[in-house]
């Protein structure tokens, strides 16, 4: 299921870089996957704020699929699931085109879960 050669491997590290990977991608008839890195279990970027992600229960998921599967972890009880814990994200299109989706902004990419916590 995983092809464990692909044809080029890219290190995103900005919004212009997956602007150019998924350019370069469409331009070759590449097909693109996505790898994320691991969550950071530290805190190192939210602590010094007061802030968590509710993250998951396994520290190999990296957050992009941790969200995309919902986000249960050791927080969901008291501050829900990570996916319900997004105001905006920040969306790199097929095109190449970035957008910022939210419950105001492109709703139908950004689906919120209605009523009381």
């Amino acid at each position: 299921m995983i092809d464990r050669r692909p044809g080029l491997i890219l290190r995103c590290t900005s919004t212009a870089d997956v602007v150019a990977a998924v350019t370069v991608a469409r331009e070759h008839g590449l097909p693109p996957s996505v790898r994320c890195g691991g969550h950071n279990v530290a805190g190192t970027a939210t602590a010094p704020h007061r802030l968590i992600v509710p993250a998951g229960i396994m520290s190999e998921t990296g957050v992009g699929g941790l969200a995309l599967g919902g986000g249960i972890g050791w927080f969901s009880r008291k501050h829900g699931l990570t996916c319900d814990n997004f105001v905006s994200l920040e969306l790199v299109l097929a095109t190449g085109e970035v957008i910022e989706v939210s419950a105001d902004a492109h709703p139908e990419l950004f689906w919120i879960r209605l009523g009381p916590r």
